[in-house]
This record gives structure tokens, C-alpha cells and sequence, in this order.
């Protein structure tokens, strides 16, 4: 038999009720998924379980590699996907994904790949639950929906306002079949979700004496070379992926212009890392970033009439072949394999602190509001862009991670 609308409400209703429990204790789970969410075989109540990774929500909860297993991926919060602080509201998110796999009898994301699950949570939209389980009301789809905001803000503030909106919810599923397939996914679904027998006496939920994890907090970083849509990502330019060279994701293979973009959520305080190699050609890199309200573009190996010429651009509208970055003589050479670092700080004053394969390329400070990408450089500022003005370049790996205040 298929589980209902009703029986995945009861589901619900008893998970949030643990979860809004655990909160309460100040706790924050940080591993929602179905292997932790148990149904007493007796009495049928619903329990909360692992609090293995739980963390007291007055300290700085980040989600580390060494707690993460593939399977829990399917359930990360865009912001643990970030490597941000996370509270609550990733587990709201995380109870969200699992709300949407019981109702409709698979993950908002289906993919093998690591890196390409915790961009998808970070950056894209799932299916919407009304087209892939057109069963359900359309009150519970909204609620699902919203307890999977992108935005922790556009969440539920709490598993106690989820309850109550699910208590006003129509729960009467709509007259339309559901193919069989899905009832069988459903089905194969809720015995892998929980229903395991446990014993009576254990229909509590032992929070009290967990201990929060004091472990330390490293970011998580993804390859997103790996992880995003080449075609929706280029800006201008012939890109492809895949190369015979090991490593090696994407080339600009076309002797004009070409910049990738690549989403970045950050905008005061965070570290790019880029492995690259020029292929061949002779024109200047570029990257193109965020910086607080402004934005402004590192260029490497520029103004060949010049010498060679790096630095950012632009410094209160001076380009960087002449301000007071510049840099001559750094050059790309061909064939080799280069790491670029670029550090985004910012309080009262930001700074820039970029680095060729550990050389300093850029050591600047000042008021950020001096900064501003050339206009023929300039994209949006939830993106940061890296290519070249001729010849081919090949991006191997992109990682964005956020710092600390």
C-alpha cells in the first residue's frame, strides 16, 4: 500500500514536534534525514534520533567534512553547503527535503555526484512539488515549499510556526492518480525512511544529555568546475568540457574573447582559489569579483606594450595599467600550472590580498566605493567571472569559501 497525504501529515506533525523540542533545548540538529527520524513499531510515534552531530545554537555551528556522508547531502541546507554559520533554519530545510521526498517519493535533487548535490541546494530551484506529486494540496505544497527557501530568512522563523500552519492546512488530497510507479517509490521510500522497531521504552527523545559539538569548524569548499551548468554559466566566448589533459575542465578555445561565470553568495568576507593553465595565446587573464556594493577585476598579464602589466581594475575609474596596483612583468606562461588566490576582507575598510602561486600579486586597502569594473567587464554581482581577452585558457578548479568576520 501507498502512504497518504494524512499519513506523511502525521509524520510531519511528530517530526516538527521533536524537532520544535530539541530547539527549545537551545540544540540544533544538523543531520535531518530519514535514517534519523524513527516510528515506534508499537505505538507509531514518530522520534527524533542522533543528536550525534547536534550543536548548542549560541555557538558557531559549522557543518565539517569529517561529519559529512553522501547520503546526508541530499538533506544540506544552502547555507552548510556554503560552509556558513548555520541555526535552526537549516534544520527546517532539512525537515523541508524531507517532507518533499515523503510526499513525493524522491529527493528535490537526484544526482551520484557530491559536488553537484550541494550546488544544487545552494543555487537552484527543485522541481516543484505540485508538478511531481500533483496529489498533493496545494496548502501543504506552499508549506513545503517555503520550509525549503533558498534564503534562511524566507523560512519558517520556527518548527512551531510549521505546526501551526500545518494544522490549518487542507489535508484531503486531490482526485488525480498518482502513476503506480510513484506509489511504488513512495512505498520503497517510507520503509527506508524509518519505520524501524525500536523499543517502547525508548519513545523519548534524549536530548538531554547530548553534549554539543565542540569539534572546530573547518568550511566546506566545492570544485565548482565540477558542479555548474557550462552553458547557462558562459558570458561570452567558446567554452568546453572535458579535456584528455587529466584535471582539466574548461577550455576557451577561440582566439576572442571569453569569461565563465561562477555563482558566489559572499561579498565582504571570503577566499577564491583558482588552478588554472594558459594553453596558449598571449592575452591577460581576468577575474572579475564582488567586493561589499562594489565590484572590480584582477587583471594578470595585461598591456603587452606596457611590459606586462596586473593589477585591479579599476581604482576611483584609473585603470589597473597605471594605478596604484600596477605591476609589471608578471607573466602567464604557457604550459604552466598556476594557483591564483584572491582574499575579500571588509569592516570599516576593505582589502585585497591576491597571490599568483604564492607571489603577491595585489596588496590593496581602502574604501571599497573606489572600486568599479571597467564597464566592459562588469556582470552581476552575485557572480564572479574568470576568462581571457585571446587565446585559450584551461579553469581546473574553483573554489569560494567564506571567512570569518
Amino acid at each position: 500500500e501507498s502512504i497518504t497525504v494524512r499519513d506523511s501529515l502525521t509524520v510531519m506533525r511528530q517530526g516538527l514536534t521533536g524537532l520544535s523540542a530539541a530547539h527549545e533545548l537551545g540544540f540544533v540538529h544538523r543531520d535531518i534525514k530519514p535514517d534519523n527520524i524513527l516510528i515506534d513499531a508499537k505505538s507509531k510515534r514518530v522520534l527524533l534520533a542522533d543528536f550525534g552531530l547536534a550543536r548548542a545554537m549560541e555557538s558557531s555551528a559549522h557543518l565539517t567534512m569529517t561529519h559529512m556522508i553522501i547520503g546526508t547531502v541530499g538533506y544540506i541546507a544552502p547555507e552548510q553547503a556554503q560552509g556558513k554559520t548555520v541555526d535552526h533554519r537549516a534544520d527546517i530545510y532539512a525537515m523541508g527535503v524531507l517532507f518533499y521526498q515523503l510526499l513525493a517519493g524522491r529527493l528535490p535533487f537526484e544526482t551520484n555526484s557530491f559536488t553537484t548535490m550541494m550546488f544544487q541546494h545552494a543555487f537552484e530551484q527543485p522541481p516543484p512539488l505540485s508538478a511531481v506529486a500533483p496529489h498533493v494540496p496545494v496548502g501543504l505544497t506552499i508549506i513545503v515549499e517555503r520550509m525549503m527557501a533558498k534564503d534562511p530568512e524566507g523560512r519558517y522563523a520556527s518548527a512551531a510556526e510549521v505546526l501551526t500552519e500545518l494544522e490549518g492546512a487542507e489535508i484531503e488530497e486531490r482526485e488525480t492518480e498518482e502513476p503506480s510507479s510513484h506509489r511504488s517509490r513512495i512505498l520503497d521510500m517510507s520503509i527506508g525512511l524509518v519505520f524501524i522497531a525500536i523499543a517502547a521504552a525508548a519513545v523519548t527523545i534524549a536530548i538531554m544529555s547530548q553534549k554539543p559539538n565542540n569539534d572546530p569548524p573547518p568550511v566546506i569548499t566545492t570544485n565548482l568546475v565540477e558542479s555548474i551548468d557550462i552553458d547557462a554559466s558562459i558570458i561570452a566566448g567558446k567554452w568546453s568540457r572535458g579535456l584528455t589533459e587529466a584535471g582539466a575542465k574548461y577550455i576557451n578555445n577561440s582566439s576572442s574573447p571569453a569569461r565563465l561565470a561562477f555563482p558566489i553568495s559572499e561579498r565582504d568576507n571570503f577566499e577564491v582559489s583558482i588552478d588554472l593553465k594558459r594553453a596558449s595565446g598571449e592575452g591577460h587573464l581576468e577575474i572579475v569579483f564582488p567586493v561589499a556594493t562594489s565590484q572590480v577585476a584582477l587583471l594578470i598579464d595585461g598591456w603587452p606594450q606596457l611590459g606586462g602589466r596586473t593589477g585591479l581594475d579599476q581604482i576611483n575609474g584609473v585603470a589597473a595599467a597605471v594605478n596604484a596596483t600596477s605591476l609589471q612583468g608578471m607573466q602567464i606562461e604557457e604550459g604552466t600550472d598556476y594557483t591564483l588566490t584572491i582574499k575579500v576582507t571588509t569592516s570599516d575598510q576593505a582589502s585585497i590580498d591576491a597571490r599568483l602561486n604564492g607571489k603577491i600579486l595585489v596588496n590593496w586597502g581602502g574604501n571599497p566605493d573606489e572600486l568599479s569594473a571597467h564597464p566592459s567587464l562588469a556582470i552581476s554581482r552575485d557572480r564572479l567571472a574568470i576568462g581571457t581577452d585571446n587565446g585559450e585558457i584551461q579553469i581546473k578548479r574553483v573554489e569560494i569559501k567564506p571567512l570569518e568576520n
